[in-house]
This record gives C-alpha cells, structure tokens and sequence, in this order.
C-alpha cells in the first residue's frame, strides 16, 4: 500500500555506459492527489529512511504536495555571470 501522497520510486542503476535513475511514477495516484487537475507539479524525492535489505527496494520515494501545505522549499542563488575572453587577462 502507497504511503501518504507517494507517487513513485527511483532506484539508482549503471550498466557499462554509467550510471543513470530508473523512475516508476503512478499518473492515476498523482492524478487523485491533484484532484484530476493537470499541468506543472512539483514531486519531492526523498530517501529510503531505513537500510536497503532488498536489493530490488527503491533508493528514493517520489511525493506530491501542493503548495501552500508547510513543506520546505529551498531557494536557488542566481547563477553568476558568464566569464567573457576579456575576464582572462593573458
């Protein structure tokens, strides 16, 4: 049974290729969450609290909260600007 607003799982893979994130998400319960809305959401990923004995467990859980509910949003500093070839002296 899904936890309170779960809407998926991420397990961390890598093949010979690298390393990549395998994502199961669940439209019909995001769907409820949401109240059939559509367009942008916001999901939060979250770790597995407890220790992985099941190698098939998911590594992160996928929640939906609407805003406005107290969940924490953390805000990005602007990025600086680009360095132009006149930055440089040479």
């Amino acid at each position: 049974m899904p936890r309170e607003n779960e809407v998926g799982a991420v397990w961390k893979k890598s093949n010979d290729k690298g390393d990549y994130l395998s994502i199961s998400l669940d439209l019909d319960a995001l769907l409820q969450l949401t109240g059939g809305a559509t367009g942008k959401v916001d999901i939060k990923a979250y770790p597995i609290e407890f220790e992985k004995t099941n190698p098939n467990a998911p590594d992160l859980r996928l929640k939906y909260y609407p805003k406005g509910t107290g969940t924490v949003t953390r805000v990005r500093r602007p990025s600086p600007p680009p360095l132009l070839d006149d930055d440089i002296p040479f």
